[in-house]
Protein backbone atom coordinates (compact mmCIF):
# COMPACT_ATOMS: atom_id res chain seq x y z
CA UNK A 1 0.00 0.00 0.00
CA UNK A 2 1.05 3.47 -0.76
CA UNK A 3 1.77 6.08 2.59
CA UNK A 4 -1.69 7.75 2.98
CA UNK A 5 -2.13 11.31 3.03
CA UNK A 6 -4.46 13.15 4.45
CA UNK A 7 -8.02 14.18 2.51
CA UNK A 8 -6.28 12.92 -0.76
CA UNK A 9 -7.97 9.55 -2.49
CA UNK A 10 -5.54 7.14 -4.06
CA UNK A 11 -6.89 5.10 -6.71
CA UNK A 12 -4.02 2.91 -6.37
CA UNK A 13 -4.82 2.16 -2.74
CA UNK A 14 -8.27 1.77 -3.10
CA UNK A 15 -7.37 -0.55 -6.16
CA UNK A 16 -6.18 -3.32 -3.81
CA UNK A 17 -8.11 -2.79 -1.14
CA UNK A 18 -11.13 -3.59 -3.30
CA UNK A 19 -9.64 -6.75 -4.19
CA UNK A 20 -9.15 -7.91 -0.61
CA UNK A 21 -13.03 -6.84 0.13
CA UNK A 22 -13.77 -8.85 -2.94
CA UNK A 23 -12.15 -11.97 -1.63
CA UNK A 24 -14.02 -11.89 1.61
CA UNK A 25 -16.89 -13.37 -0.30
CA UNK A 26 -14.85 -16.33 -1.98
CA UNK A 27 -13.38 -18.10 0.52
CA UNK A 28 -14.52 -20.37 4.22
CA UNK A 29 -11.82 -21.25 6.83
CA UNK A 30 -10.13 -24.23 4.78
CA UNK A 31 -9.71 -21.47 1.96
CA UNK A 32 -7.41 -18.93 2.95
CA UNK A 33 -4.45 -19.49 0.83
CA UNK A 34 -6.72 -18.82 -1.91
CA UNK A 35 -8.24 -15.80 -1.06
CA UNK A 36 -8.15 -13.21 -3.83
CA UNK A 37 -5.65 -10.05 -2.82
CA UNK A 38 -4.66 -12.37 0.35
CA UNK A 39 -3.01 -14.12 -1.85
CA UNK A 40 0.69 -12.74 -1.19
CA UNK A 41 0.00 -11.60 2.83
CA UNK A 42 2.08 -13.25 5.49
CA UNK A 43 -0.59 -14.04 7.73
CA UNK A 44 -4.65 -13.91 7.75
CA UNK A 45 -6.74 -14.44 10.28
CA UNK A 46 -10.54 -15.42 9.57
CA UNK A 47 -12.76 -13.77 12.07
CA UNK A 48 -16.65 -14.39 11.92
CA UNK A 49 -19.72 -14.64 14.35
CA UNK A 50 -21.52 -17.32 13.75
CA UNK A 51 -25.33 -15.36 14.95
CA UNK A 52 -25.07 -12.63 12.35
CA UNK A 53 -22.99 -14.47 10.13
CA UNK A 54 -20.70 -11.30 10.36
CA UNK A 55 -17.04 -12.18 8.21
CA UNK A 56 -13.77 -9.86 8.79
CA UNK A 57 -10.73 -11.31 7.20
CA UNK A 58 -7.45 -9.53 8.69
CA UNK A 59 -4.61 -9.39 6.27
CA UNK A 60 -0.89 -8.83 7.61
CA UNK A 61 1.92 -7.80 5.44
CA UNK A 62 5.20 -6.65 6.18
CA UNK A 63 3.93 -2.50 6.54
CA UNK A 64 0.13 -2.83 6.69
CA UNK A 65 -2.49 -4.39 8.19
CA UNK A 66 -6.05 -5.21 6.22
CA UNK A 67 -8.76 -5.60 7.98
CA UNK A 68 -11.39 -6.48 5.23
CA UNK A 69 -15.28 -7.16 5.97
CA UNK A 70 -17.64 -9.08 4.06
CA UNK A 71 -20.88 -7.72 2.81
CA UNK A 72 -24.10 -8.80 2.38
CA UNK A 73 -23.90 -12.61 1.00
CA UNK A 74 -27.17 -14.77 2.74
CA UNK A 75 -30.35 -14.36 4.51
CA UNK A 76 -28.41 -13.47 7.92
CA UNK A 77 -26.79 -10.69 6.27
CA UNK A 78 -30.41 -9.24 5.06
CA UNK A 79 -31.76 -9.31 8.07
CA UNK A 80 -28.48 -7.54 9.37
CA UNK A 81 -28.99 -4.55 6.54
CA UNK A 82 -33.44 -4.88 7.24
CA UNK A 83 -32.75 -3.77 10.82
CA UNK A 84 -32.71 -0.14 10.30
CA UNK A 85 -33.72 1.26 13.91
CA UNK A 86 -31.93 3.62 15.24
CA UNK A 87 -29.23 2.38 18.11
CA UNK A 88 -27.17 4.57 20.43
CA UNK A 89 -23.66 4.48 20.10
CA UNK A 90 -21.09 6.57 21.81
CA UNK A 91 -23.76 9.61 22.36
CA UNK A 92 -24.83 9.21 18.04
CA UNK A 93 -27.24 7.21 16.62
CA UNK A 94 -26.37 4.29 14.12
CA UNK A 95 -27.97 1.85 12.00
CA UNK A 96 -28.86 -1.38 14.86
CA UNK A 97 -28.22 -3.89 12.48
CA UNK A 98 -24.68 -2.60 11.76
CA UNK A 99 -24.17 -2.27 15.14
CA UNK A 100 -24.89 -5.70 16.28
CA UNK A 101 -23.18 -7.13 13.12
CA UNK A 102 -20.21 -5.71 14.39
CA UNK A 103 -20.45 -6.45 17.98
CA UNK A 104 -20.41 -10.17 17.39
CA UNK A 105 -16.19 -9.37 15.95
CA UNK A 106 -15.16 -6.39 17.39
CA UNK A 107 -13.58 -7.65 20.49
CA UNK A 108 -11.25 -10.40 18.46
CA UNK A 109 -10.49 -7.77 15.51
CA UNK A 110 -9.39 -5.12 18.14
CA UNK A 111 -7.13 -7.65 19.97
CA UNK A 112 -5.56 -8.40 16.55
CA UNK A 113 -4.83 -4.97 15.70
CA UNK A 114 -4.02 -3.17 19.12
CA UNK A 115 -0.41 -4.19 19.42
CA UNK A 116 0.73 -3.57 15.45
CA UNK A 117 3.43 -0.96 14.61
CA UNK A 118 1.66 -1.38 11.29
CA UNK A 119 -0.22 0.76 9.27
CA UNK A 120 -3.83 -0.42 9.77
CA UNK A 121 -6.53 -0.29 6.97
CA UNK A 122 -10.07 -0.82 7.14
CA UNK A 123 -12.25 -1.66 4.11
CA UNK A 124 -15.38 -3.12 3.14
CA UNK A 125 -18.02 -3.83 0.32
CA UNK A 126 -21.98 -3.01 0.83
CA UNK A 127 -23.02 -4.07 4.25
CA UNK A 128 -18.75 -5.00 4.95
CA UNK A 129 -18.35 -0.97 3.90
CA UNK A 130 -20.57 -0.28 6.50
CA UNK A 131 -18.83 -2.05 9.46
CA UNK A 132 -15.53 -0.48 8.74
CA UNK A 133 -16.89 2.69 9.17
CA UNK A 134 -18.50 1.70 11.92
CA UNK A 135 -15.57 0.09 13.16
CA UNK A 136 -13.48 3.08 13.09
CA UNK A 137 -15.94 5.12 14.50
CA UNK A 138 -15.47 2.00 17.34
CA UNK A 139 -11.71 2.68 17.60
CA UNK A 140 -11.79 6.02 17.91
CA UNK A 141 -13.72 5.98 20.63
CA UNK A 142 -12.90 2.81 22.38
CA UNK A 143 -8.83 2.42 21.45
CA UNK A 144 -8.11 6.09 20.58
CA UNK A 145 -4.37 5.08 21.13
CA UNK A 146 -3.97 3.14 18.46
CA UNK A 147 -6.56 5.61 15.71
CA UNK A 148 -2.90 6.96 14.60
CA UNK A 149 -2.22 4.26 13.11
CA UNK A 150 -5.34 3.84 10.91
CA UNK A 151 -4.26 5.28 7.65
CA UNK A 152 -7.10 5.33 5.53
CA UNK A 153 -10.95 3.94 5.36
CA UNK A 154 -12.04 2.80 2.24
CA UNK A 155 -15.32 1.79 1.26
CA UNK A 156 -17.41 0.55 -1.45
CA UNK A 157 -20.97 0.55 -2.93
CA UNK A 158 -21.41 1.36 0.92
CA UNK A 159 -25.16 1.99 2.67
CA UNK A 160 -25.53 5.03 5.06
CA UNK A 161 -24.43 4.23 9.13
CA UNK A 162 -26.03 6.61 10.94
CA UNK A 163 -27.87 9.78 11.67
CA UNK A 164 -26.71 14.01 10.89
CA UNK A 165 -25.50 14.08 14.06
CA UNK A 166 -23.30 10.53 13.81
CA UNK A 167 -22.06 11.95 10.48
CA UNK A 168 -21.02 15.62 12.39
CA UNK A 169 -19.08 13.36 14.68
CA UNK A 170 -17.38 11.09 12.68
CA UNK A 171 -16.37 13.33 9.87
CA UNK A 172 -15.04 15.49 12.90
CA UNK A 173 -12.33 12.37 14.03
CA UNK A 174 -12.26 10.87 10.10
CA UNK A 175 -13.29 12.29 7.24
CA UNK A 176 -9.49 13.20 6.27
CA UNK A 177 -8.65 9.70 5.96
CA UNK A 178 -12.30 7.67 5.15
CA UNK A 179 -13.35 7.45 1.45
CA UNK A 180 -16.57 6.22 -0.19
CA UNK A 181 -16.12 5.12 -3.59
CA UNK A 182 -19.51 4.97 -4.47
CA UNK A 183 -20.54 3.90 -8.58
CA UNK A 184 -22.98 6.08 -10.27
CA UNK A 185 -25.12 3.21 -11.31
CA UNK A 186 -25.32 1.80 -7.91
CA UNK A 187 -28.62 2.18 -5.92
CA UNK A 188 -27.94 0.80 -3.10
CA UNK A 189 -25.35 3.58 -1.95
CA UNK A 190 -28.56 5.84 -1.36
CA UNK A 191 -29.96 3.50 0.87
CA UNK A 192 -31.55 4.34 4.17
CA UNK A 193 -32.07 7.83 2.29
CA UNK A 194 -36.08 6.06 1.97
CA UNK A 195 -36.03 6.09 6.01
CA UNK A 196 -34.75 9.86 6.24
CA UNK A 197 -32.59 10.73 9.33
CA UNK A 198 -29.51 8.63 7.66
CA UNK A 199 -26.90 10.89 6.44
CA UNK A 200 -23.50 9.51 4.71
CA UNK A 201 -20.32 10.29 5.94
CA UNK A 202 -16.52 10.96 4.66
CA UNK A 203 -15.27 11.78 1.58
CA UNK A 204 -17.45 11.18 -1.74
CA UNK A 205 -15.31 9.75 -4.38
CA UNK A 206 -18.27 9.57 -7.40
CA UNK A 207 -17.41 7.53 -10.29
CA UNK A 208 -19.67 8.20 -13.19
CA UNK A 209 -20.76 6.45 -16.38
CA UNK A 210 -18.06 7.60 -18.57
CA UNK A 211 -14.84 5.84 -18.13
CA UNK A 212 -11.74 4.62 -19.36
CA UNK A 213 -9.89 2.07 -17.47
CA UNK A 214 -7.75 3.44 -14.16
CA UNK A 215 -4.18 1.98 -15.95
CA UNK A 216 -1.06 1.62 -13.30
CA UNK A 217 0.70 4.10 -14.03
CA UNK A 218 -2.48 6.40 -13.92
CA UNK A 219 -3.10 7.11 -17.83
CA UNK A 220 -6.24 7.04 -18.57
CA UNK A 221 -7.47 6.91 -15.55
CA UNK A 222 -11.50 6.68 -14.91
CA UNK A 223 -12.75 10.51 -14.42
CA UNK A 224 -14.33 10.53 -10.75
CA UNK A 225 -15.74 13.64 -8.35
CA UNK A 226 -14.67 14.13 -5.12
CA UNK A 227 -17.27 15.62 -2.63
CA UNK A 228 -19.14 17.08 -5.64
CA UNK A 229 -20.75 20.33 -4.50
CA UNK A 230 -24.12 20.15 -2.32
CA UNK A 231 -26.53 21.26 -5.24
CA UNK A 232 -25.15 18.45 -7.50
CA UNK A 233 -24.86 15.89 -4.75
CA UNK A 234 -28.90 17.29 -4.07
CA UNK A 235 -29.88 17.03 -8.11
CA UNK A 236 -28.58 13.71 -8.20
CA UNK A 237 -30.32 12.08 -5.71
CA UNK A 238 -33.56 13.65 -6.95
CA UNK A 239 -32.69 12.29 -10.34
CA UNK A 240 -32.26 8.83 -8.87
CA UNK A 241 -35.52 8.69 -6.86
CA UNK A 242 -36.95 10.00 -10.31
CA UNK A 243 -35.51 6.83 -11.72
CA UNK A 244 -36.43 4.70 -9.32
CA UNK A 245 -40.33 5.36 -9.75
CA UNK A 246 -40.61 6.19 -13.38
CA UNK A 247 -38.07 3.63 -14.64
CA UNK A 248 -38.60 1.04 -12.67
CA UNK A 249 -35.48 -1.75 -12.50
CA UNK A 250 -35.43 -5.23 -12.27
CA UNK A 251 -33.69 -6.23 -8.32
CA UNK A 252 -31.63 -8.98 -10.98
CA UNK A 253 -29.88 -5.25 -12.24
CA UNK A 254 -30.00 -3.79 -8.80
CA UNK A 255 -27.65 -6.43 -7.70
CA UNK A 256 -25.50 -6.62 -10.62
CA UNK A 257 -24.99 -2.79 -10.75
CA UNK A 258 -24.29 -3.30 -6.77
CA UNK A 259 -22.06 -6.30 -7.16
CA UNK A 260 -18.65 -5.62 -5.90
CA UNK A 261 -17.12 -6.98 -9.49
CA UNK A 262 -18.79 -3.68 -10.80
CA UNK A 263 -16.52 -2.13 -8.09
CA UNK A 264 -13.21 -3.78 -9.08
CA UNK A 265 -14.33 -2.70 -12.97
CA UNK A 266 -13.43 0.79 -11.79
CA UNK A 267 -9.95 -0.37 -11.32
CA UNK A 268 -9.71 -2.59 -13.93
CA UNK A 269 -6.75 -3.47 -15.84
CA UNK A 270 -5.60 -5.64 -18.93
CA UNK A 271 -5.20 -9.18 -18.27
CA UNK A 272 -1.36 -10.28 -16.83
CA UNK A 273 -0.57 -7.03 -15.34
CA UNK A 274 0.13 -6.66 -12.24
CA UNK A 275 -2.43 -5.90 -9.48
CA UNK A 276 -1.47 -3.04 -7.55
CA UNK A 277 -0.43 -2.25 -3.30
CA UNK A 278 0.04 -5.34 -2.10
CA UNK A 279 3.35 -6.64 -2.37
CA UNK A 280 4.93 -8.39 0.65
CA UNK A 281 8.13 -10.11 1.86
CA UNK A 282 8.13 -13.79 2.26
CA UNK A 283 9.26 -15.61 5.00
CA UNK A 284 12.53 -15.85 3.43
CA UNK A 285 12.94 -12.02 2.72
CA UNK A 286 12.38 -12.42 -1.02
CA UNK A 287 10.04 -10.35 -2.80
CA UNK A 288 6.39 -12.13 -3.59
CA UNK A 289 5.21 -10.66 -7.08
CA UNK A 290 1.82 -9.61 -6.92
CA UNK A 291 -1.38 -11.37 -8.05
CA UNK A 292 -2.42 -10.48 -11.63
CA UNK A 293 -5.84 -10.64 -12.87
CA UNK A 294 -5.38 -13.88 -14.60
CA UNK A 295 -5.00 -15.00 -10.96
CA UNK A 296 -7.06 -13.23 -8.98
CA UNK A 297 -9.89 -14.18 -11.46
CA UNK A 298 -8.71 -17.90 -11.46
CA UNK A 299 -9.22 -17.88 -7.63
CA UNK A 300 -12.44 -16.95 -7.32
CA UNK A 301 -13.81 -19.68 -9.65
Amino acid sequence: MKAAIQNQFDAENAAALCGLAAGTYSFGRDALPRAPGCAAAQTYQLIEDDETDTRAVVCDGVEDVVVAFRGTADLRNWLTDLDARFKADFGCRVHAGFSAALDGVQGRLLEAISDTPKRVWLTGHSLGGALAMLFAWRIANLKSEILDSVAGIYTFGQPRVGDGGFRDCYDALLKERTFRVVDGEDFITRIPWLLGAYRHCGHEVFYGEDASPTRPDGSASRPYQLDCPGWVYAAREVNAMLSFWLRPTSAEQWLADHHVSKYQGLFEYQPGESFPGWNPKSSDGSTESRPTVNEIETAQR
